[in-house]
């Protein structure tokens, strides 16, 4: 019935949301925080600690999208952002 439509209609949408787009690596944790926060109004962002050239850095990547949020909006995003080396996985 309409249940068991409306459940495989929002299980296709989680599938759908799940997304590994690389942000990038960033040495301050500022401008991490702040890229975090922009992109938290498309999905939500892992901030993973790495080191670069021995100094700490973090690694970004949008790893599910919000409901009604798409991958194009995630580029799209990135764009406006300047991020041109956004990597999708």
């Amino acid at each position: 019935g309409n249940a068991d439509l409306a459940d495989w209609a929002a299980s296709v949408d989680a599938d759908n949301r799940a997304i590994r787009l690389g942000l990038g690596v960033f040495a301050d944790a500022g401008n991490a925080a702040a890229l975090a926060q922009q992109f938290a109004l498309v999905g939500a962002v892992t901030e993973e600690p790495v080191t670069v050239d021995g100094r700490p850095a973090t690694r970004l990547t949008l790893t599910r999208l919000k409901p009604g949020a798409t991958k194009q909006d995630a580029f799209d995003l990135a764009r406006e952002l300047g991020l041109t080396d956004a990597i999708l996985y």
